[in-house]
């Protein structure tokens, strides 16, 4: 778990960023995209696939600074590595917190990357301790070229040392892509850089997301709707 460390207007333009900053299974014993136990279905994928998509906020109506997802999306399964080598179970390692932030990014990326990662460290800062300790943020590269473990934690640092980075094959993280339901877009060859990715975090409470955090939301509304998330999770009206 980790240690201590008012929504704007959102764009409708801001959706032309995804393409510019922007399965097979794999075999490796310790690592690989989806585990054996769950494969998303095709009803799964479709209600994953909202991340995909511009996504606005409407916290008069729902209460919350995030934008509330059509369906819940179920919590993948899906192994990769951390900065360290070892084999990362997302969905064992993150079972014990309350939240789970996961999004699909690339260390260079100019933009919407740096601005994710920096209001989530910031919401963290802001809310009380016991609530950021029922946390996780899970950052995973769709930049399998260029991201080393060594880079993506000197960069996760930047924001939050209790950030978890992963990595992985193109072909092991766009299984993962595809078994959530979003666009696979992770690169192998620098012909494709800079790589497309969603835009979009997804916030697991519990077992599903039903609720994501688009481009445009800052800090101070990721902070405005932990507690609440951390203690029920999402409340529909």
């Amino acid at each position: 778990m980790r240690r201590l460390a008012p929504f704007f207007a959102l764009l409708l333009a801001v959706a032309v960023v995804t393409a510019a900053c922007s399965a097979d299974q794999a075999t490796d014993e310790t690592a690989g995209p989806v585990s054996d136990t769950h494969q998303a279905s095709s009803i799964d994928r479709l209600a994953g696939a909202r991340l995909d998509t511009t996504l606005i906020p409407d916290p008069d109506g729902t209460g919350y600074q995030g934008a509330l997802l059509d369906q819940p999306v179920p919590k993948p399964d899906f192994v990769l590595h951390d900065t360290d080598g070892e084999a990362f179970d997302f969905r064992a390692e993150t079972a014990d917190a309350a939240v789970t932030m996961l999004y699909f990014g690339y260390t260079t990326c100019p933009d919407v990357c740096p601005t994710h990662m920096a209001a989530i460290a910031s919401a963290l800062r802001t809310v009380d301790p016991e609530v950021a300790e029922q946390v996780e943020v899970v950052f995973v590269s769709v930049d399998t070229i260029n991201d080393t473990p060594e880079l993506l934690r000197e960069y996760l640092d930047s924001f939050d040392p209790d950030f978890h980075g992963l990595t992985g094959t193109a072909e092991e993280v766009n299984a993962v892509m595809t078994d959530l339901g979003v666009a696979p877009s992770a690169i192998d060859d620098m012909a494709d850089f800079p790589p497309a990715h969603p835009i979009n975090i997804a916030v697991f409470t519990g077992d599903a997301a039903e609720i994501a955090y688009p481009y445009g939301v800052h800090g101070g509304a990721i902070a405005e709707d932990l507690p609440t998330l951390v203690s029920t999770g999402v409340t529909r009206s």
